[in-house]
């Protein structure tokens, strides 16, 4: 995925560097006695330390939706929700949800 362009340039050790800061962030004894709930927040670490900095190009592509497709197909067995981009979801202990359909309300910009 070297062809994905980030909003700021990100060497790899930055990236990886994101990854485990979201770690020490969101782990807790709960989390890591638990390895499905491990597993879930690792996944969830990854997908926004290595995705946090893409976004839609000035040509149109969607560098976010390009990753989310990329890593569907490289991690089949993480389970999150098949609808929508990998960044539409949260990770809550042992899930990813969808928090945008139950907690944001819909407003429409036209009104």
């Amino acid at each position: 995925m070297s062809d994905l362009q980030g909003v700021v340039n990100c060497n790899d050790i930055s990236l990886s560097v994101s990854v485990l800061r979201l770690l020490d962030t969101i782990l807790t004894r709960a989390i890591v006695s638990d390895l499905a709930a491990f597993e879930t927040a690792f996944v969830f670490c990854l997908i926004w330390g290595f995705g946090s900095v893409l976004t839609i190009a000035d040509d149109g592509t969607d560098y976010r939706k390009a990753f989310s497709e990329w890593f569907r197909l490289k991690f089949k067995s993480v389970k999150i929700p098949s609808r929508d981009t990998i960044f539409d979801y949260w990770h809550v202990l042992f899930y990813f949800i969808d928090l945008y359909l139950y907690l944001l309300p819909s407003y429409n910009i036209l009104n």
